[in-house]
């Protein structure tokens, strides 16, 4: 290997300061963790195997978001050696990726106060909401506002994760207009920005309040952002009667069934794709509320 894709790239990582694996967050479990993010939405966990897998034994991919994973390597050496990798391109992908420290923030830190859980329920009457991501991590909330804020007056900034936020304009037109800035490039980031319409495929359904006695609730993630709510409870009524379902952010929603047995029984669902879909879903047991 050689280049950008080469290990080391001409950066020194050493152990034990702020860079390397010494720290909380790096390090735990008998294994190294780094965090990927920028990888396309229908990258496969056998790719980001394949290609991570160059530097070294990989333990675990946990996938924590869309195009984003934390991959756990059996040492610390094989660890650092991935953050070779950084501002790489996986084979397929049309964009590059970004690698680093597991637990910290990249280039700059991560700026910017964290919004509520937000997905719109509380948005002002008539206002649109936009999700945003691939942006650099040390992007502030008031280069995001800037940016965007050509389309109109942007009310709040919610930010969801490394390189993350929803965006809420005061009409939905406005928000409808920041679209057009989808695969654009914010002045003095170094990749193209996603932005598209934020919240789920539906409004949700089963109302807030504890879940019903007895029930089980489920997380599930990774479906394709386009998925209805029909498409997703089709799917998932495959093992049991769902009760309630809330939306929880892009390809993202919380399911409560109507026994710990249902919710159990869909945990194997896990890794099985929704019909026309174009990647597998993640169903996790989530405490019911």
């Amino acid at each position: 290997m050689g280049g950008r894709m080469g290990f080391g790239g001409g950066k020194s990582f050493g152990f034990g300061g702020m860079g390397g694996f010494g720290g909380k967050g790096g390090m735990g479990g008998g294994g190294a963790t780094v965090f990927v993010r920028g990888f396309d939405f229908g990258t496969t966990e056998q790719q980001l195997r394949a290609y991570l897998g160059m530097a070294g034994k990989i333990l675990k991919v946990n996938v924590v978001g869309q195009g984003e994973a934390e991959v756990t390597y059996r040492t610390s050496a094989e660890a650092e050696a991935a953050l070779g990798l950084d501002k790489s391109v996986i084979p397929g992908n049309s964009r590059f990726i970004d690698v680093i420290v597991a637990g910290q923030g990249g280039k700059g830190g991560f700026k910017g106060k964290k919004g509520g859980k937000g997905g719109g329920a509380n948005d002002p009457p008539g206002s649109g909401r936009v999700f945003v991501r691939g942006f650099d991590f040390g992007t502030t909330e008031e280069q995001l506002k800037a940016y965007l804020g050509m389309f109109g007056r942007i009310l709040k900034v919610d930010w969801r994760g490394k390189g993350e936020a929803e965006v809420v304009f005061q009409t939905s037109a406005e928000a409808a207009a920041a679209l057009t800035l989808d695969k654009s490039v914010m002045p003095g980031n170094s990749r193209f920005i996603d932005v598209t319409t934020a919240g789920g495929g539906g409004a949700g359904f089963g109302g807030g309040g504890n879940d019903p006695p007895g029930s089980g609730r489920i997380f599930v993630r990774g479906f394709d952002f386009g998925t209805s709510e029909e498409e997703l409870v089709s799917h998932l009524s495959s093992v049991g009667t769902i009760m309630k379902l809330k939306w929880a952010g892009k390809g993202e929603a919380e399911v409560v069934y109507s026994t710990q047995a249902e919710a159990a029984a869909a945990m194997s669902l896990n890794k099985s794709r929704i019909a026309g879909n174009t990647r597998f879903i993640d169903v996790i047991p989530k405490e019911s509320e």
